[in-house]
């Protein structure tokens, strides 16, 4: 079936009054991903997945990967993973930190919502235990 013998969208009223919105959509793969393409053959705007990550976003990923190969003995230390990694421990240690950073400054850093101040090392270097004190920290506002 092509495109125009497909409508493109319509609204069904039921006997009780509610109304149902169908709409034809149509399911790309694209990156591996499967993403919805609109009605007319046309994608949204804004595919966060095709632009290029931030550089505090891969260190949010480092910073998970390498957390993964120490607790699953991968690395048997943060000296064996920074000799293996090519990086100083110095360096290490504050991407590690990331892990500990609260669950909403973690998403304003995907969301790329963080202030244009904060940097890897503000991040990473002295990083608070408390999420309040992060925040307080990084002037994020829950």
């Amino acid at each position: 079936m092509d495109n125009q013998t497909i409508p493109m969208s319509r609204i069904i009223e039921s006997s009780d009054g509610s109304l149902s919105i169908k709409i034809s959509l149509r399911p790309k793969v694209r990156s591996g991903r499967k993403i919805i393409t609109l009605p007319g053959n046309t994608d949204s705007d804004y595919r966060p997945w095709d632009s290029e990550p931030t550089p505090l976003q891969l260190a949010l990923a480092r910073a998970y990967e390498w957390e993964q190969k120490l607790n699953s003995g991968v690395y048997g230390s943060i000296k064996e993973l920074a000799n293996k990694e090519g990086v100083d421990n110095s360096y290490v240690s504050r991407i590690l930190n990331l892990n500990i950073l609260a669950p909403d400054i973690i998403k304003a850093i995907l969301d790329e919502n963080i202030s244009e101040g904060v940097t890897l090392f503000t991040l990473g270097a002295n990083t608070p235990m408390v999420w309040e004190e992060q925040r307080v920290k990084l002037g994020v506002t829950k």
